[in-house]
């Protein structure tokens, strides 16, 4: 491990939010506003970074979350606002977002996943290809820029390529 991963490392040790994102994956973190995590996995902060960020199984971030790279959300996550991404961003198995997904390359959304809520609707946009698995459910617009894909009982079908239809998808 280098110094800047070692030092980088510490911080986050410091911060008290070791247990809610996943070691090595972090590099000049930002939390913007008061952040009060304890054991039980809370972070009530938005999350600046500028490398990869990966947020472990089972916890709740009450803020925004903007990373200029990629983002994993691991199973059971719950976010309490926007995700955007640079990068790429890819959801596990149920997890929760009350805001709205954004990212310049591709969206993967795990099987039970909920976005959005019926009474607030909210929208996930892909740059380029969106994938969602079964039993996801989005309440909003979805839209993406070349294909949007839906698995289903390991079968995989496109239902908008935009390469064939010449203009983005739009659900």
């Amino acid at each position: 491990m280098d110094w800047t991963r070692a030092k980088q490392e510490e911080r986050i040790r410091r911060m008290g939010i070791s247990h809610l994102i996943a070691s090595g994956s972090v590099k000049n973190l930002k939390i913007v506003g008061r952040e009060q995590t304890g054991s039980d996995g809370f972070l009530r902060a938005s999350i600046l970074t500028w490398h990869d960020l990966v947020i472990r199984k089972g916890y709740v971030v009450q803020g925004n979350i903007r990373c200029h790279k990629n983002v994993v959300l691991e199973e059971g996550c719950v976010i309490c606002g926007d995700v955007t991404a640079d990068g790429s961003i890819q959801t596990g198995r149920y997890v929760r977002i009350y805001g709205s997904l954004s990212a310049r390359r591709n969206i993967v959304i795990g099987m039970g996943a909920v976005i959005g809520r019926e009474d607030a609707p909210q929208s996930v946009t892909a740059g380029r290809d969106l994938k969602l698995f079964q039993d996801c459910c989005i309440y909003g617009k979805i839209t993406a820029l070349q294909k949007i894909r839906i698995v289903s009982h390991g079968k995989e079908r496109i239902v908008h390529n935009a390469a064939s239809t010449g203009n983005s998808g739009i659900l």
